[in-house]
């Protein structure tokens, strides 16, 4: 029962978090054209380091610290996760198509487990194998929209060798969140490293300040606060938890779920027409998630499990 309840909440915030990224998609594309993209990386940044602090400030002083020799791992996490992360898929994302992006960054399932048999000499089973297989083809379904003839034009260019480095660092983003992890809770991490990622993009957004058009509506404020404090600050705690549950590579292919709750929810919100390949694609990806987290020997990273109860009952 323990191991099933691990899996099942393990499910349960990991797809919450993927639904927030999800959002966050439907969000950037509303402020994309309204807010030069580096100050905006920047200002969501501080955003969710003012809002994570305001939700655990009671809960945090209850945890173990880190110590000045523990903030390089900590740097090193927020830097992947928030600074480099984001910078390259801005930088990416204004050098490359739509499609191209699509299905690179849907390869980080996969770059993540890699990384994780060739560094961490970890031995994936044949149903975690066969189920990253099936959630990869559901995401080319979608973006190609059932026709072969886009994957058969995909080219690399600049755009695209940038975004594979966004995969990269998103891949070790999770692998050093979980080592992070072994020694301090999610809260703990994700504070601090959301504070090294925001301060490592200060200089980038200040540098690009001076081209921002301040006059923007209380309905895009929102949005820029949605983008900072729900997905900087709460969705990437809930994501890290995850990890610390059932580990950074049976983590990483609940992301397959972020581009299909964009698409959902720019039908729902922004009126876009979903199609029978939408549908088609996102019953593939689940297929794929369920085949890879139907593992035993699931377990927990230290007593985060507890410590994530703690902040649960203090925000309610």
């Amino acid at each position: 029962m323990r191991k099933m309840s691990l899996t099942v909440r393990a499910s349960i915030v990991l797809t919450l978090a993927q639904l927030l990224y999800g959002g966050n998609l439907v969000a950037g594309k509303i402020m994309a054209q309204k807010i030069n993209p580096l100050v905006l990386a920047a200002l969501r940044g501080w955003i969710g380091i003012l809002v994570l602090s305001f939700i655990i400030f009671r809960q945090i002083r209850k945890e173990p610290m880190p110590e000045w020799r523990d903030m390089g791992l900590l740097a090193l996490v927020g830097s992947m996760g928030i600074t480099l992360g984001y910078l390259t898929y801005l930088i990416g994302l204004q050098n490359s198509t739509a499609i191209n992006a699509a299905i690179i960054c849907a390869t980080l399932p996969t770059v993540t487990n890699a990384l994780l048999i060739i560094g961490w000499k970890m031995k994936p089973t044949l149903l975690e194998i066969i189920g990253l297989g099936i959630s990869f083809l559901g995401l080319i379904v979608i973006f190609t929209q059932g026709s072969l003839t886009d994957l058969r034009e995909f080219k690399f260019s600049y755009g695209e060798l940038v975004l594979i480095g966004n995969v990269l660092v998103s891949a070790l983003f999770s692998i050093f969140g979980q080592k992070a992890m072994k020694r301090f809770s999610p809260i703990v991490v994700t504070f601090f490293a959301s504070f090294w990622g925001a301060l490592f993009l200060t200089p980038v957004g200040l540098w690009n300040i001076s081209s921002v058009n301040w006059h923007i509506s209380w309905s895009g404020w929102l949005l820029i606060f949605y983008m900072g404090g729900i997905i900087t600050g709460c969705a990437n705690l809930l994501f890290l938890y995850g990890v610390s549950l059932i580990g950074s590579g049976r983590a990483a292919i609940f992301s397959n779920m972020s581009p299909v709750f964009g698409i959902l929810l720019s039908g729902v919100i922004l009126g876009e027409r979903l199609a029978w390949y939408d549908c088609i694609g996102f019953m593939l990806v689940m297929t794929g998630i369920i085949c890879s987290i139907l593992k035993n020997n699931l377990r927990p990273l230290g007593n985060s499990e507890v410590k994530f109860d703690h902040l649960v009952n203090h925000v309610k």
